[in-house]
């Protein structure tokens, strides 16, 4: 004859075979074994369990639920409360309604647990939203107590502050998020074996516990004959065996709780490792990851954007480790407007004790930082200057590279005028120095320093404008 416990044995070897299959077959056999622990609390006869099919209101002016005494405080230090819904609400009703989450560790995941609280799938529909007139994230670092207490960030805004660090990053990883996967398998797969030990230890003590109860089961149908002469006679025996049934099924009832959950974990750990593998796939590395966009991107819109390196209490840092660092293979700054046009009054400002402007490409052992690459400069005025109200007490000014033109940039392209005018003016040339006019005849000519000039006339080249010109003499 078979009981009740061979049907749950069926059931549960069915739900064992399905560890390794896809989600929606492991939600369909949780959805069979239902039952089972549903006959197993009803079975137990412990607890209390209430249920209405169309709705239940808890009403009182303050209502305390939990593992609390008559006072409200919680007994022993410990309990656990747990509340499932396909929707669950929170409401603090009215101007001063609040809602208050206090705990050492709060997380917020937004996964799917399922019907028994094991899996964590995330979805297409996976978000976290919170939406209010002020959001404020403050991390501060305090012994037994916070030493300031986060205020509010006004209307309309965001406040976020550490005491320490803060890291915003839109970037995806390759090699960390490969590592990270690995990690997270080899941490799976080892999960997966003690859950297959804990899984054959629990279904034979389960079984064990079966095969005692259906023995009693099969003992107590002989005492039940139809003679009620003879029911009478083993009325004393039939109590003793109820009892030791009674006795077994609390035992019987949590093997075979434990066992169901060991494998709900086992199938979850067996999930989470076909999926991280898939995903591992994916990843792309080496150039394919290094030299294609991810296209990981970040937006900062502000109509003012202000960055400082400063404390607290807003003292500005000049230590060594002060500093802001931008580090990008291009930099663009546009002081344009939507139509791309330039901003009229538009401008570009930079002020600093010492300024440098370098295009230094250093070589692989860091020995040597040979020049490489360009700088441009494009503007229809162009200053450069040593100078405040009057020139600089002490100022230089150096232009020096291998090879140097000024006035020219093409035959074509080329100054209609170039003036020099200091209180001295010296040009030095180790070999050669040459002054032309026109198509190029030479006007004054020093060739290998002999002190010879080829020369009839010179004309005034480095007098101003506004002054009159004098005739040159000739030597």
């Amino acid at each position: 004859m078979e009981y009740i416990y061979d049907d749950w044995k069926k059931l549960l070897d069915e739900y064992q075979q399905c560890i390794e299959k896809d989600l929606d077959e492991i939600h369909q056999q949780k959805v069979e074994i239902q039952q089972i622990k549903s006959d197993i609390f009803d079975r137990l006869d412990s607890g209390l369990y209430y249920h209405d099919g169309s709705r239940i209101v808890i009403s009182a002016p303050e209502i305390v639920i939990g593992n609390v005494d008559k006072s409200g405080d919680l007994q022993g230090g410990i309990g656990r409360v747990v509340i499932k819904g396909s929707d669950v609400l929170l409401d603090g009703v009215g101007e001063s309604g609040r809602i208050i989450s206090r705990a050492p560790s709060i997380r917020q995941m937004a996964v799917d647990p399922g019907i028994d609280g094991v899996e964590e799938v995330v979805c297409e529909t996976s978000e976290i939203v919170s939406q209010a007139g002020s959001i404020v994230l403050y991390g501060s670092q305090g012994e037994e107590v916070f030493p300031q207490q986060a205020g509010a960030g006004g209307t309309g805004g965001v406040y976020i502050h550490a005491d320490t660090h803060v890291q915003i990053e839109s970037a995806i990883e390759s090699e960390g998020r490969k590592e990270a996967i690995e990690t997270q398998v080899k941490a799976l797969s080892k999960q997966a074996g003690d859950l297959k030990k804990a899984m054959g230890e629990h279904k034979k003590s389960m079984e064990q516990f079966f095969k005692q109860m259906s023995e009693f089961l099969a003992e107590e149908d002989k005492l039940n004959v139809e003679d009620d002469l003879a029911v009478r006679d083993n009325i004393d025996e039939l109590d003793e065996l109820h009892h030791q049934m009674n006795s077994l099924m609390p035992s019987l009832y949590q093997a075979t709780k434990e066992y169901m959950r060991t494998i709900s974990q086992l199938a979850e750990v067996n999930r989470k490792k076909k999926a991280l593998e898939k995903e591992k796939g994916a990843i792309k590395t080496g150039d394919a990851y290094k030299k294609n966009t991810t296209e990981a991107s970040m937006t900062i819109v502000a109509e003012t954007i202000g960055v400082a390196t400063a404390d607290g209490d807003g003292n500005l840092h000049t230590n060594p480790e002060a500093g802001i660092a931008v580090r990008t293979p291009r930099l663009s700054m546009s002081m344009a407007d939507d139509s791309g046009k330039l901003v009229e009054d538009g401008g570009f400002s930079v002020n600093a004790h010492d300024i440098a402007l370098t295009t230094f490409n250093p070589t692989k052992d860091g020995k040597d930082y040979p020049l490489t690459g360009k700088v441009h400069i494009q503007a229809k005025e162009i200053d450069v200057e040593a100078i405040d109200s009057a020139l600089a007490k002490g100022s230089t000014m150096t232009l020096v590279s291998e090879k140097m033109y000024v006035g020219a940039k093409s035959k074509d392209v080329k100054s209609k005028k170039v003036q020099v005018v200091s209180e001295e003016v010296g040009g030095f040339a180790d070999k050669t120095m040459e002054i032309q006019q026109g198509d190029g005849k030479a006007v004054v000519q020093l060739s290998g320093g002999s002190g010879l000039w080829a020369a009839a006339r010179l004309r005034s080249m480095a007098t101003p404008p506004s002054m009159p010109r004098q005739r040159s003499r000739a030597t």
